[in-house]
């Protein structure tokens, strides 16, 4: 980050009301909604690439991940609205495709995923209405940069729209054009 630049914080994150934040500083602790995640191979030794930590994060991009438990509010697509956001620096350009975060199994999914070139896409599977997926598509991410991500589905009741916004910046390239879902809620 430069001098000048809006950061959000932790604080920042709390005081809006989030259900969960993982700062991923050394464990995979919720600061905020005791949905504490279980470590299978990621580091926490690297520099920070975000306000508020000492360490990030690493992962071989294989087999190491983080799993957190199902809640009413994660891993349950029966949702009418759902943001996620958070840092993300890749170490090299990936085997595509390259999940960076995901909710769901193949049938129901809300995930970030990097294509060819690193290419973002930010998509929302769900079998009924959407079964061919919503797509908002974001830039290649460069090696060693950082990038703030965030996610986001409406339902029909909240805007009825699916938004990606990479670095504060809304991506508009989409497939379908539209980016609307149609649909209540991501429901199974």
């Amino acid at each position: 980050w430069e001098e000048g630049q809006n950061v959000t914080s932790q604080t920042d994150i709390a005081a809006l009301g989030a259900d969960h934040l993982w700062d991923f500083d050394g464990d995979a602790v919720d600061g905020l909604g005791g949905t504490s995640g279980t470590n299978n191979g990621c580091i926490f030794t690297d520099a920070a690439i975000a306000l508020d930590a000492s360490n990030c994060m690493t992962t071989n991009g294989l087999t190491d991940r983080i799993e957190i438990a199902s809640t009413t509010n994660i891993n349950n697509s029966a949702q009418a609205r759902k943001a996620v956001c958070g840092w993300f620096s890749p170490t090299s350009y990936d085997q595509p495709p390259s999940r960076i975060y995901g909710e769901g199994t193949q049938a129901t999914v809300y995930q970030f995923i990097m294509g060819y070139g690193n290419q973002l896409t930010f998509e929302c599977v769900e079998p009924t209405n959407f079964a061919t997926g919503l797509q908002v598509y974001g830039p290649s991410l460069t090696p060693g940069r950082a990038y703030h991500m965030c996610g986001i589905f409406l339902g029909s009741s909240w805007g009825n729209e699916v938004k990606l916004f990479v670095d504060g910046v809304e991506q508009t390239l989409a497939s379908p054009v539209n980016r609307q879902p149609g649909t209540a809620s991501l429901d199974a």
